[in-house]
């Protein structure tokens, strides 16, 4: 058992959906382990092919590098990495989530629509303006998926000492946020969100049961009898990355770092390639290549170790 195998492992005990623990079986099961090392594999030919070109350049009059198509064989190698990366990052969402923030004006509905999406009464829900004072967090599967819904204050001037911390923690939770839902009174007029942050915003119009004749290009929702939950939910997990296909394997925060960098030096390599530099292409393969390892646990630090094995309760 490999080091991402050992991560599965708790990644399976953890799992919060049917897809993440079908995800973290794959993964258990060397799938993601596999990928990675057929990457590594292809990568090492390349690497022995530009060395040996580099060793014996002064005793033939052949571009060895250029005969052997390297740099065309490097940049398919990079379209491969480009599609694992794809994959785990589908992967880390079925294992860690979105960050979903519930935004907008007081008494437009947040709290009742946190509500609606977790079938149960999570939040305090009153007609009186501003009664949300503080973030209320909720972790939910919406449509398969995992995500970290949050529930913040109503956005708005304030006297208030109270409501104005309320608002502040709003601000700072909408600025970290993967996607935010901006509910607007669908009974009152149409109020443009000013937020302030450069995320995915999706406009729902809440309180549908109120109006009579309705803006079909606006999506509507009605938080209290649930008219269009469900169509919401769907738009949710799309967001989050859900996909008809069965996922590839479960991923981490660490596996995705790892593959970027990797993809960084990828393309630095490439460009050193064709600067005809390849002496310094050897050297970003090389790098990449410990990237992969890293991952695998073939080469490996302590702290990794340690910050890996903290979610086992060993001994317990």
């Amino acid at each position: 058992m490999d080091l991402t195998q050992a991560e599965a492992v708790a990644d399976l005990i953890n799992a919060q959906s049917l897809s993440a623990v079908k995800a973290a079986n794959k993964s258990l099961s060397g799938e993601f382990s596999k990928k990675v090392n057929e990457l590594n594999q292809d990568l090492f030919k390349l690497r022995v092919f530009i060395e040996a070109a580099l060793d014996f350049a002064d005793e033939e009059d052949t571009n060895w590098i250029e005969e052997g198509k390297i740099l065309e064989k490097l940049k398919t190698w990079g379209e491969k990495l480009n599609l694992l990366i794809k994959n785990s990052q589908q992967g880390k969402l079925l294992n860690e989530g979105i960050n979903l923030v519930l935004a907008g004006s007081p008494n437009a509905g947040k709290s009742s629509l946190l509500n609606a999406l977790a079938g149960e009464d999570l939040a305090i829900v009153t007609p009186i303006e501003g009664t949300t004072r503080d973030i209320v967090r909720a972790k939910l599967i919406i449509a398969g998926m995992p995500i970290n819904v949050l529930d913040t204050a109503g956005l708005r001037e304030s006297q208030d000492l109270i409501e104005i911390e309320g608002i502040k923690r709003s601000r700072e939770a909408i600025k970290k946020a993967d996607l935010i839902i901006y509910l607007i009174d669908g009974s009152k007029p149409y109020e443009k969100p000013n937020l302030g942050a450069e995320i995915p915003v999706l406009e729902v119009f809440n309180k549908a049961d109120l109006v009579k004749e309705k803006d079909k290009t606006k999506f509507w929702i009605c938080a209290k009898n649930g008219e269009g939950l469900e169509e919401l939910k769907t738009k949710i997990a799309e967001f989050a990355g859900r996909s008809e296909e069965e996922p590839a394997f479960i991923a981490r925060a660490r596996h995705l770092e790892a593959l970027q960098n990797a993809q960084k030096v990828a393309e630095r390599a490439i460009k050193n390639l064709d600067l005809e530099n390849p002496e310094l292409s050897a050297q970003d393969l090389r790098d990449i290549s410990q990237f992969l390892e890293e991952l695998t646990g073939k080469i490996h630090s302590e702290d990794i170790l340690d910050a890996i094995f903290s979610d086992f309760c060993i001994g317990k």
